[in-house]
């Protein structure tokens, strides 16, 4: 199980609706109202975890998930002021 929250780190508000995803996979959580996400019923292995919210920078880790373990990520995004003016 992967479990964790995701938050605004200008103010540590939750950011709700927060794509979660295991790349590679069908796995994936969007944030609820809290911030927070859980994925259920995930293979052992090593997977590529990206994080996602308009507006804010994308979050990109590996992980391993091993057999029976509740692997926790609580993390901040960054907002992005990376933008084009057409």
């Amino acid at each position: 199980m992967l479990t964790g929250r995701v938050t605004d780190n200008t103010n540590k508000s939750p950011l709700i609706g927060a794509n979660v995803i295991l790349e590679g996979t069908s796995l994936g959580a969007a944030t609820d109202d809290k911030g927070k996400y859980e994925i259920n019923s995930i293979p052992t292995g090593n997977y590529t975890i990206t994080v996602s919210y308009i507006g804010f920078r994308n979050f990109k880790e590996e992980i391993e998930i091993k057999s029976g373990e509740i692997f926790s990520i609580f993390l901040t995004l960054f907002f992005n002021n990376d933008f084009a003016i057409f």
